[in-house]
């Protein structure tokens, strides 16, 4: 979902309601709306704080409305172009995205890493050496760079 997780927008919840047959509800039209905002918005500016993150302008926006963009694509039975609309207009992004699903497919396999304290301390970090290893795996860090 051009590199945002659908988990964000409570995706699951809509499909729960959509295949339970509430799609027709206020309440499924006011979540869809939310989480379509949110999501062009984020899509748009990044995974930041934005205005459907905490209600205060965000002036990164005022060059893409995601509502007019959104009422434009529903109107025109077009949701895609909405989000195709969205999405950032620079070269890079391209990029960005196969990296991000590169990175995804090869960390798919391995548990999460404990999270540090607050603070850690040199050699403090028990998973270090998986952390190193993973690291090296996705090509984040040079083979040459010596492990801890």
């Amino acid at each position: 979902m051009q590199g945002l997780t659908p988990f964000d927008y409570g995706a699951d919840s809509l499909q729960r309601q959509l295949r339970s047959g509430e799609a027709d509800s206020a309440r499924f039209d006011v979540a869809f709306t939310a989480a379509m905002l949110h999501c062009l918005a984020d899509l748009r500016v990044g995974r930041v704080r934005s205005e459907y993150h905490n209600y205060l302008p965000d002036p990164r926006l005022r060059q893409h409305d995601p509502v007019g963009g959104l009422r434009s694509g529903l109107a025109a039975g077009r949701l895609q172009a909405a989000v195709q609309a969205a999405k950032p207009q620079v070269w890079q992004y391209g990029r960005v995205k196969a990296a991000l699903a590169h990175c995804r497919e090869l960390s798919e396999p391995y548990s999460t890493l404990p999270r540090p304290p607050a603070k850690v301390a040199p050699g403090a970090y028990l998973a270090a050496r998986a952390l190193y290893s993973r690291l090296v795996l996705l090509g984040n860090l040079r083979i040459d760079v010596l492990p801890p």
